[in-house]
């Protein structure tokens, strides 16, 4: 039996914005922005999940873009 998930993408997914997380990433590098508006405006999504929450914060301080929310 496999435990990797029956629906995880490859590369990284947001399933409510129906972006790849590198296209977020590249959205957040060309307008950076405090990291709870970029989820509302780079992932372009009212109601999120939140599944990708975690990994897109990760992302975006691995690559230097992440901004605290004031």
């Amino acid at each position: 039996m496999s435990l990797a998930h029956p629906h995880r993408r490859h590369p990284a997914y947001c399933y409510c914005s129906e972006l790849e997380h590198a296209q977020i990433l590249k959205r957040q590098q060309q307008d950076p922005l405090p990291f709870a508006e970029a989820m509302r405006v780079h992932c372009q999504s009212g109601s999120r999940c939140g599944r990708c929450l975690w990994p897109l914060e990760q992302l975006f301080r691995q690559q230097s873009c992440y901004i605290a929310d004031p």
